[in-house]
């Protein structure tokens, strides 16, 4: 998929990005979106990456679950 499509498919579908752990670059979350490619078939699934730098984080608060939508920025 290409960016555009996966920023849409974030949109449209409003999956949560899910914490997975800190690294020496920032925090790192991951979403689950559908890849609908033909209605017969079971719908594919694709894993989006976000990884939140330490310097961009400031005041904000970063809890466990995030709407991707929110990330869309962060998208790597």
């Amino acid at each position: 998929m290409e960016l555009n499509e996966i920023k849409k498919a974030l949109y449209k579908q409003s999956p949560s990005a899910h914490f997975q752990k800190v690294t020496k670059s920032g925090l790192l979350y991951e979403a689950c979106i559908r890849v609908d490619t033909d209605p017969n078939i079971a719908p594919k699934i694709q894993i989006i990456y976000f990884l939140i730098p330490f310097e961009e984080i400031g005041d904000a608060t970063f809890e466990e679950n995030e709407p991707a939508k929110l990330l869309i920025r962060y998208i790597i």
